[in-house]
Order: structure tokens, then C-alpha cells, then sequence
């Protein structure tokens, strides 16, 4: 099915996701992903029933849990959980790798990263000058591939969606995104 006015989903030649590679790792391109259809639901395949978000539902989605986890309730600004759950959400439970970022540990469906150098305010911020944990999570599909990375000791909320499903630096494009708001 074609939908008009979206955007369409690529692929590297080299994935793994491929079971043929296309070319050999000198001479990658980017291909067509394979068409999908929206309206099957796939429950193994699709993420939460296929539901297809846009940048401002993932901020909207950012907000309510930031707004949970500092226990804000005002006409503006509405949290869906308490607090505490949502700290306990966050909690890191076990260990998942060192990389060069720093320590990533699994949470309740959530990553925490503890950065091994933190980000440091170089201006007048208004929100806490130095950055060390991040909470992330990403997802995709073939084409697709998605991060919503939360500060919440700085009110932060970076949301990266693209059409590549080979997108590997997406951790590091949204700290890059955090970055931009502490020069």
C-alpha cells in the first residue's frame, strides 16, 4: 500500500538484517526497506501493536514521564504515574556493557547511561550545569530505527526518529543533540 506524503524507509546493503548481503562492506549503499503494511499488527514483529508515532508523540510521552518522575500536577503539565514508579522504572538492575560513553545499564525497559564524561555547561544554563546520567530507549523496525533519550535532573527531552534502519550512532547524535543545549 503507498501512503501519500510519507516518508519511505531505508535499509544499509550490508545489514544483518538482510539474508543477502548486497555488496561487500567496501561499496555500501542504502536500498529500499521492505514494504510493510500498516494495517496488520503483527504482535511479534510491531512494537506496541504498530502504532506509528511522530516526533511530538514522543515528546508528549517524554513529558508525561518526566512530569511523573518530579511529581508534577498542574493544569499545564500532567504526570501519568507517581513518582516513585517511575523512579523505580529507572532504577538500574543490571549491567549491560562499557563503551566509550560510559557505563549503560538495563532498567525496566528503559537504558540508564552513567557518562564517563559528563557534559558540562560552558554558559549560563538555567537547568543543572553538569550532565552524568541519561535515560534511553530505542526501537525500530526494517526502515526505521528511533530514540527518546530523558535528562530528568535537567528537564531535558531529545527525540530522534529516521528512515534508516542501520542508524548505529543514534546514542551518540542525541547526546550530540544534548550538547547543543549546554554550549
Amino acid at each position: 500500500m503507498i501512503a501519500r506524503h510519507r516518508v519511505h524507509d531505508y535499509i544499509r546493503s550490508d545489514s544483518p538484517y538482510l539474508k543477502d548481503q548486497f555488496v561487500n562492506a567496501s561499496n555500501v549503499t542504502l536500498l529500499n526497506a521492505m514494504v510493510v503494511d500498516d494495517l496488520l499488527a503483527y504482535e511479534a514483529q510491531w512494537p506496541s501493536g504498530g502504532i506509528l508515532s511522530t516526533v511530538d508523540d514522543l515528546l508528549s510521552f517524554g513529558n508525561f514521564m518526566l512530569n511523573s518522575y518530579k511529581n508534577v500536577q498542574n493544569d499545564t503539565k500532567l504526570g501519568l504515574l507517581k513518582s516513585e514508579t517511575v523512579k523505580q522504572i529507572w532504577k538500574p538492575i543490571i549491567e549491560k556493557y562499557h563503551d566509550q560513553f560510559g557505563s549503560h545499564k538495563n532498567a525496566h525497559g528503559w537504558a540508564v547511561t552513567e557518562l564517563l564524561r559528563p557534559i558540562v555547561c560552558t554558559n549560563k544554563c538555567q537547568m543543572p550545569s553538569t550532565i552524568r546520567r541519561v535515560v534511553w530507549k530505542t526501537g525500530g523496525l526494517t526502515g526505521l530505527t528511533t530514540i527518546i533519550m530523558i535528562l530528568p535532573d535537567q528537564d531535558l527531552i531529545v527525540t530522534i526518529l529516521s528512515n534508516n534502519s542501520s542508524f548505529d550512532d543514534i546514542f551518540e547524535s542525541a547526546l550530540r543533540v544534548v550538547k547543543e543545549f549546554m554550549i
